[in-house]
């Protein structure tokens, strides 16, 4: 069986769970693939590589580990931590996504 891959090319347990038709229905080869496939995508990002020289999402190669998503892509929007340090950055995808340490912009009554 060939289990579904997110974005970032992990193994995604939501398709899954549908192709299964629920949690519960999930067969113990299916789950054992998923493991399977879910530790070489880990190891694979450990090491930043495929085994083909490449990394895992080539964007992310060349950018500024600062400036990544907490899902390893590239940041495009960022805001500054309570308390100052450096900026907390977010994917398209993560965009809303905030941690409690971030400062939060209000927002300005219309006039």
């Amino acid at each position: 069986m060939t289990i579904p891959l997110d974005k970032t090319g992990c193994p995604d347990l939501h398709a899954l769970v549908e192709h299964h038709g629920g949690y519960d229905k999930i067969t113990p080869q299916a789950w054992a693939e998923f493991d399977r496939q879910t530790a070489e995508w880990q190891a694979q990002r450990r090491t930043g590589s495929q085994g083909n020289g490449e990394s895992p999402a080539s964007e992310c190669a060349a950018a500024d580990p600062e400036t990544l998503c907490i899902c390893g892509l590239p940041g495009t929007v960022s805001r500054p931590r309570k308390g100052g340090g450096r900026p907390i950055w977010r994917c398209e995808e993560h965009r809303d996504h905030w941690p409690y340490y971030a400062e939060i912009p209000l927002k300005r009554a219309a006039e």
